[in-house]
């Protein structure tokens, strides 16, 4: 940095503008407490060239109060009155100073563009380059962390959006899915309500007679009754010849009456059983018979934390006077 002209007093600055037209312009070092602001460089275009000396003295007291702004830490509004000052008198430290100030208001794409402006003039000399060059490469490692920070950050978003887009279209997916099951669930109960209706709406049945519990008990009762008459013929006879018995042949006639008597007693015994079973059938056949088929009742039973998420089967319990029926429907 020593290779930049040193400060300068006020005073004799104006009685150098004052008494030449051509001298080389001053440069005021401003030491602040974060940064070095250079307040001249170049010359100043007078005489000859027609320089506005009025021009000058704004830029330098534009200048003095961008130094009191970059003092008190207010760098942005110190970086617009820097180059404020700059429109006025082509200094390449303003260009210099309004870099560094927006270095330290943290915008680093301002602060690098003025730098390589403020490089590639053709008054500043290898120190400035230097220095400038040092900064550039700072900010431009900044700026470059800054750009990758954000790509990061842009690409992390984008992310987090798909898997919400993505997260929005299953659980769609999911109603929609529920909504279907739960429509095709409904049909499937209409059905079975309308069927079992329609059963329960058909007129009943004429009622008709009992023919086979007729015929087998009386089929029965008759046979029931012929054998026990044969058996009371049997013992008669078996009593008759009880007053005649002389020879062995009279005892094992007896015998044989009283062995038959006793089976087709016993014959008609169950031949009666049988025919007062088949009476009973006959009685409920005529009395107790339902005139109609009854129809089964049908009971849906379904979970109740069932959710779209989380689909349960539904429980299909049937109880008919026959039979009881169980049925899972997804």
């Amino acid at each position: 940095m020593a290779a930049f002209p040193q400060p300068l007093p006020k005073s004799r600055l104006r009685a150098l503008v004052l008494r030449c037209r051509t001298l080389p312009a001053i440069a005021v070092l401003v030491t602040s407490a974060s940064a070095c602001l250079w307040l001249g460089a170049s010359e100043v275009a007078c005489g000859a060239e027609g320089a506005d000396g009025g021009a000058v003295r704004r830029a330098e007291a534009i200048a003095t109060e961008a130094k009191l702004l970059f003092q008190q830490k207010e760098f942005a509004q110190a970086a617009e009155r820097f180059m404020e000052a700059y429109t006025l008198a082509r200094r390449p430290t303003l260009i210099y100073n309004a870099a560094r100030a927006y270095q330290e208001a943290g915008n680093a794409d301002k602060a690098l563009a003025l730098f390589r402006a403020y490089r590639g003039l053709p008054d500043v000399n290898d120190a400035g380059r230097a220095d400038a060059d040092a900064r550039i490469a700072v900010l431009e490692k900044a700026v470059n962390e800054r750009k990758a920070a954000e790509e990061a950050g842009r690409l992390a978003k984008d992310k987090l959006e798909r898997e919400r887009q993505e997260d929005l279209a299953r659980q769609a997916q999911d109603r929609e899915r529920a909504a279907q099951q739960a429509k095709e669930r409904e049909a499937r109960e209409d059905a079975l309500r309308a069927r079992l209706k329609a059963e329960a709406d058909k007129p009943a049945p004429r009622r008709q007679f009992p023919t086979a519990a007729a015929a087998a008990t009386g089929g029965l009762a008759a046979v029931g009754a012929g054998l026990y008459t044969a058996a009371l013929v049997e013992a008669g006879n078996a009593r008759d010849l009880e007053s005649k018995l002389r020879t062995e042949a009279d005892g094992q006639l007896h015998r044989n009456h009283v062995e038959r008597a006793t089976l087709l007693r016993n014959v008609a015994i169950g031949a009666g059983v049988l025919a007062a079973g088949c009476a009973s059938w006959l009685v409920w056949e005529l009395v107790a018979a339902p005139a109609a088929p009854v129809a089964p009742k049908t009971t849906i039973i379904r979970p109740a934390d069932a959710s779209p998420a989380r689909p349960q089967p539904d429980i299909a319990v049937t109880l008919a006077p026959h039979h009881v029926g169980f049925a899972v429907r997804f």
